[in-house]
């Protein structure tokens, strides 16, 4: 597997491929089958920022059907641990039981994920366009100005700031995975961190020599 020498690359890529799948294979072996649905407080926050919360679960469950269930991959998943619970198998085998577990809280976290996704996209607009764009361009405009005064940028605040950027834009892609609920508190804090280091990252940038 090809792995970037970029510090920054390499924590965005962290939290865009390998915790994504560390996620989907650790979290249905290790959680219930309840912490893995949706709760109410979620539900309750997508209502909260002006979603049909109705609507959205149509949209997840389509898509779910559409990408999962009709092309036979769901199917095929649970096929071999379906045919060993009807035979009874599924009762006397550990390990067959274990697996069968495993898909049923594969194909929960899935369409968790997915709905999530579907819920809270125009949340994220909001956020980047109302929070992080302002700070980048407030940054930038920061770092002109300490140009023109000849001012002197902060090497040590570029590499601080730049990875715990890096990390916040991993952490962008990676939320709806989280096993907790996706709270109000939990999104603002994620987008003024972005806002934050964005703007202590573009103030301080310096090119490589």
């Amino acid at each position: 597997m090809p792995r970037s020498t970029n510090p920054f690359v390499s924590r965005i890529y962290f939290w865009w491929l390998i915790a994504p799948v560390l996620s989907a294979m650790l979290f249905p072996a290790f959680l219930t089958v309840q912490q893995l649905q949706i709760t109410q407080h979620e539900a309750d926050f997508a209502e909260e920022t002006r979603q049909d919360v109705v609507a959205v679960n149509q949209t997840a469950a389509r898509c779910f059907n559409d990408w999962f269930v009709e092309n036979g991959i769901l199917a095929r998943s649970m096929s071999a641990s379906s045919r060993a619970d009807a035979t009874g198998v599924v009762e006397s085998s550990w390990l067959v039981r274990t697996l069968h577990d495993w898909f049923v809280k594969f194909w929960l976290f899935t369409y968790r994920c997915l709905w999530r996704w579907i819920a809270f996209w125009p949340l994220y607009v909001s956020g980047l366009l109302g929070i992080a764009l302002p700070c980048l361009v407030d940054g930038m405009v920061a770092r002109s100005k300490k140009r023109y005064d000849f001012g002197q940028y902060n090497p040590l605040a570029f590499g601080v700031s730049g990875r715990f950027f890096a990390i916040v834009i991993g952490w962008l892609f990676y939320v709806p995975m989280l096993p907790l609920p996706l709270t109000g508190a939990l999104m603002a804090s994620l987008f003024c961190a972005f806002g934050l280091f964005a703007w202590l990252t573009t103030a301080n940038f310096q090119r490589g020599r």
